[in-house]
Order: structure tokens, then C-alpha cells, then sequence
């Protein structure tokens, strides 16, 4: 429980830190851009007990942060980016290339081809989950 709530507190804060780098000024895009952040590893955690599918999970999770960033933008009026790309950097496989990268170095290239695999596939759910739903939404605003 305590390593969940400090998971999701370090997710508000890499989003909120990203947030600052890509240059969103106002207080409060801040803080919802932190909380995008936060919101979509609570989504990539619960999702976690119920599916055993990575790719699921991820693709699941970035639609929830598209959802988010595309809500967020109509209610501040500001471009969906500011919320969109700080919600999607907790999952992005960080730690899936520094494996594979590790496994390069060590000799172990069998294994490092499956974590590459894993770590483009990964890549590939982020990249579909946020157009899936930035798509989706537009097409409805249209009709």
C-alpha cells in the first residue's frame, strides 16, 4: 500500500517536472498535468490486478490519459498536448530499454531481442491508446 501511494505520488511529480520542461505556465495547468500523471498510473495499477496483457494495460492506460487531456483542454482552453504528454510519461517503458540495453552489453542477445520486442510493443499500445481516443472524441465534437 505505502510503495502504491509513493508510486503514484512520484507519477504526479515526473508529470508535473515534464510539465514545467515542456513549458506550461499557470498554476493550475500544473497541477491538472500532475494529475494526469498520477490519474493514469491509478488506471495502469488497478488495471494491473485485473489483466495479466501489458499491451492492454498500457493501451487501456494512455486512452484513459487521451480521455483526460482531450476533457481537460475543452475546460481550460488550452491545447490537449498540455495534458496529454505529461499524463503519458509514467508510462513510458523507461525501464524495459534500460534492460534490454543491459542485456546488449552483458553478451545476452537472445534475451535483449525479446526485451526489445516488449519495449516497441509497449511503444506501439502508448501510441495507439492515445490516438484511439483523441480520435475518437474529435469525431464525436464533429457530429
Amino acid at each position: 500500500m505505502v510503495n502504491t501511494i509513493l508510486v503514484l505520488l512520484l507519477s504526479f511529480t515526473a508529470s508535473l517536472g515534464f510539465s514545467v520542461t515542456f513549458g506550461i505556465h499557470g498554476k493550475d495547468k500544473l497541477l491538472y498535468a500532475g494529475l494526469g500523471g498520477f490519474l493514469v498510473r491509478l488506471v495502469n495499477i488497478t488495471l494491473s490486478s485485473f489483466v495479466q496483457n501489458h499491451f492492454v494495460i498500457t493501451l487501456i492506460s494512455a486512452l484513459a490519459a487521451s480521455l483526460y487531456g482531450e476533457f481537460m483542454s475543452r475546460k481550460l482552453q488550452v491545447p490537449s498536448a498540455y495534458f496529454i504528454y505529461p499524463s503519458i510519461i509514467p508510462l513510458i517503458p523507461g525501464d524495459m530499454f534500460h534492460y534490454m540495453i543491459a542485456s546488449i552489453v552483458t553478451g545476452n542477445i537472445r534475451l535483449a531481442e525479446m526485451q526489445a520486442f516488449d519495449c516497441g510493443l509497449s511503444l506501439v499500445a502508448l501510441s495507439l491508446g492515445t490516438i484511439i481516443g483523441t480520435t475518437a472524441l474529435h469525431s464525436i465534437r464533429r457530429k
